[in-house]
């Protein structure tokens, strides 16, 4: 108008551009429709009332959406409700489609990431539509996510003449709500709507009332200026009439403001979004009324429907059985994932093959003394000897899964493993302690082969030898398993949400996404990881035995290497056909433990009987389980009871075995010696009536029976029985 030259007043029935307020600038221009920030505060306050303490608020790239969106956010957080997102970085681009899909996509699956539901979109059309469809299309369904709009939105799909697209816009706006100046209100209002149907009944009905109500006010400044006698073309005269009345319109009381150009205290409706199954549409239901210029502020007119066809409000927190940014109907299989997986760890497991029979070749082709007198046994022969439950507790921790019927077996090899917390951010944490052991044990090591500082003396020098001595058997034996896994876990992407590389996913971590991001950072130094741990454990391993003065208890390097193998080929599996098929990866674990098994039959893993003895029960205790827990996946009936008795069962058969087998051909040589009764020396040293000569006689009955102890283990050594034994074993 002000380019034409054209002076005249404008009435406007419903506008949402906020300059349009302004009466300086728009003197002869006023709206029906109330102040943006005024129906904005009414979303606000729903989310209050609601009793939502979370909130996501998606914004578009223009002014208005910008300016509503920081207006919801300072009304939000002054109410104690949390904004959970950043707007800057959700914010969607103006005049958005479906060409811009793939630069909002991860903006889309962050949104499941904030275990939100509310969420409010001020977003305009046609773009609402749009990411409306693209939300469904990444696997966003109702109930994931309540959407607040803060402007009437169905009467526009009527527009679309997609069906598919109108489909996945109401699967989402279903149990919805929007904000808007209420329609047809009042006894008033709803006569008028009676008779708007007669005369328009296939004409839809939101914004009409606004259009009445707007003709009505020109009608009335019309009559009130003919009235006075005035002129009524008379721009700026009539303009001030239009400001002066006040009359009841089908919206309720229409006013205009003084101060702009808005309406005064507009009643706004509270609209449910809900599906007319018989005309296949989707609309918007007033269920209640907010009229901040009324005695009553709310009007309620029906309950509010939500996603879940119930009335109960949900929860604000999507309660899901995983925390990832995505639903579980998401997940797929990934082939190039895979590929790219098994490409690796496979690479690794041939790669060791090779590298330890080069190893045991080059320099652990050796022989061990095997033990044929009785010996004091040291610190380092408990190590040896635990060493042998630390790897029965965890070669069942990698078998097949025994969760379902045994939690206590379960929980305890997992423990044992050290991998009862690797999910999530604690995968990271074990990576980090990881990289940080492997890198003090690389030190530990060259030190240990070197012999630097062995003729040097002080408290550091002292106990940095203690700890590389230490590391060997604990670094490079004891949490070899773990070590290898954690590294494995970093890059074992074999699943994803989409169709690319990018859009597979780290198994014990579903929030980072692989091949992209920190992600090559972490998966390239766990490959390099590995290929530096893998040589320099294996080659380590004997050190502890060979190099090691106070040991009694000696491990023959061939088994030492062939275990070695045995750990890698079973994590490789673990994380190859384990998610594939329990009873397959159960197949193929037998068969490599079955080896194993004969590897220490033949050749004797140790030069201690009882430890050969126990090594191998320890072992076959194992195959019980894995053959057990294998049929458990085959068999179709499945009785937790019966199969925890059973693998109990097997357990104290081979336990009672062992100690038949121990007791009369493996007779100990590793003896504790004799010391002095605690009890009576700490009571000898308060005073308490006890005599110095009765505390030596005591630790000589002791020695006596030691004595007459090696006296029978030298007997038994000797004997034709033993003998025998020995060379048919």
């Amino acid at each position: 108008m002000r380019a034409l030259n054209i002076t005249i007043p404008i009435v406007a029935d419903h506008v949402s551009f906020g300059v349009l307020s302004n009466k300086t600038e728009y003197p002869l221009f006023v709206k029906i429709a109330g102040n943006d920030f005024y129906r904005n505060s009414v979303l606000a306050d729903l989310v209050v009332i609601f009793g939502w303490k979370n909130v996501i608020i998606i914004p578009e790239n223009n002014t208005p959406s910008i300016q509503t969106c920081a207006y919801l956010k300072k009304r939000m957080e002054a109410a104690n409700v949390k904004v959970v997102n950043n707007l800057e970085k959700t914010m969607i681009m103006d005049n958005y489609n479906h060409n811009y899909f793939d630069e909002h996509k991860d903006l889309m699956l962050g949104l499941l990431k904030y275990k939100t539901r509310p969420i409010i979109l001020a977003v305009t059309p046609p773009s609402i539509f749009y990411f409306l469809e693209d939300l469904y299309n990444v696997g966003i369904r109702r109930g994931d996510l309540i959407i607040m709009v803060p402007s009437k939105t169905a009467f526009l799909y009527t527009t679309i003449p997609i069906k598919p697209m109108l489909d996945k816009m109401s699967e989402l706006l279903y149990g919805g709500i929007t904000t808007c100046e209420a329609e047809w209100i009042g006894e008033f209002g709803q006569n008028q709507l009676k008779g708007f149907k007669k005369v328009y009944p296939y004409i839809n009905d939101d914004f009409r009332c606004f259009s009445l109500d707007s003709g009505w006010l020109v009608l009335n400044a019309l009559k009130f200026t003919i009235d006075q006698g005035e002129d009524i073309y008379d721009p700026y005269l009539f303009n001030i009439r239009l400001r002066q009345q006040r009359f009841l319109g089908c919206s309720g009381i229409v006013s205009i403001s003084s101060q702009s150009n808005d309406r005064n205290s507009a009643p706004i409706g509270i609209n449910n979004f809900r599906y007319d199954s018989v005309n296949d549409i989707l609309y918007e239901k007033m269920i209640a009324s907010y009229d901040q210029g009324s005695l009553q502020l709310f009007t309620i007119y029906d309950d509010m429907n939500w996603y879940d066809n119930t009335t109960n409000t949900p929860s604000d927190i999507v309660k899901s059985e995983n925390d990832c940014p995505f639903k579980d109907s998401q997940i797929e299989y990934s082939a190039k994932g895979a590929g790219m997986f098994y490409g690796i760890a496979f690479g690794i497991t041939i790669n060791t093959m090779f590298l330890t029979f080069y190893i045991w070749k080059r320099w652990w082709n050796l022989e061990i003394q095997v033990l044929t007198e009785p010996r004091q046994i040291q610190f380092e022969d408990y190590i040896a000897m635990a060493i042998i439950l630390v790897d029965f507790l965890q070669f069942l921790s990698v078998g097949p899964e025994i969760k379902n019927y045994d939690i206590f077996t379960y929980t305890l090899t997992h423990f044992a493993s050290i991998t009862f917390m690797t999910e999530g951010k604690y995968l990271w944490i074990h990576l980090y302690f990881a990289i940080g052991g492997l890198c003090a044990w690389l030190l530990f090591g060259i030190t240990h082969i070197f012999r630097i500082g062995e003729n040097l003396h002080n408290s550091f020098i002292d106990c940095w030898k203690i700890l590389s001595k230490l590391s060997l058997p604990i670094l490079g034996n004891a949490l070899f398993l773990p070590i290898v896994s954690v590294f494995l876990n970093v890059i074992q992407c074999d699943q994803q949400i989409g169709s690319k590389l990018t859009e597979t996913f780290v198994r014990k971590d579903c929030n980072t996404f692989c091949w992209k991001d920190s992600h090559i950072l972490w998966a390239t130094l766990s490959i390099i990881c590995l290929i530096l741990y893998l040589p320099f454990a294996i080659y380590l391993k004997p050190h502890w035995d060979f190099y090691e003065d106070f040991i009694n208890i000696k491990t023959r390097p061939l088994f030492l290497m062939a275990k070695s193998v045995f750990q890698v080929s079973i994590i490789v599996l673990n994380k190859t056909v384990k998610p594939q098929s329990q009873a397959l990866h159960g197949l193929f674990y037998s068969v490599l433990l079955c080896i194993l098994i004969f590897i220490c039959m033949k050749k004797k893993p140790y030069n201690e009987s009882r430890m050969n003895l126990w090594q191998i029960i320890s072992y076959l205790a194992i195959l019980w389980s894995v053959v057990l827990s294998s049929l458990y996946w085959i068999i179709p009936t499945r009785m937790p009871d019966a199969w925890i008795l059973s693998e109990y069962l097997g357990w104290i058969f081979l336990f009672i075995i062992g100690l038949y087998i121990q007791k009369n051909y493996c007779l100990s040589m590793l003896f504790n010696e004799p010391g002095i009764n605690i009890v009576k020396l700490f009571r000898f040293s308060l005073g308490k009536s006890i005599e110095a000569s009765e505390i030596n006689k005591d630790l000589e009955e002791k020695r006596n029976k030691y004595s007459m102890h090696l006296s029978t283990s030298r007997n038994f050594l000797s004997s034709s029985a033993h003998q025998a034994f020995m060379e048919k074993n």
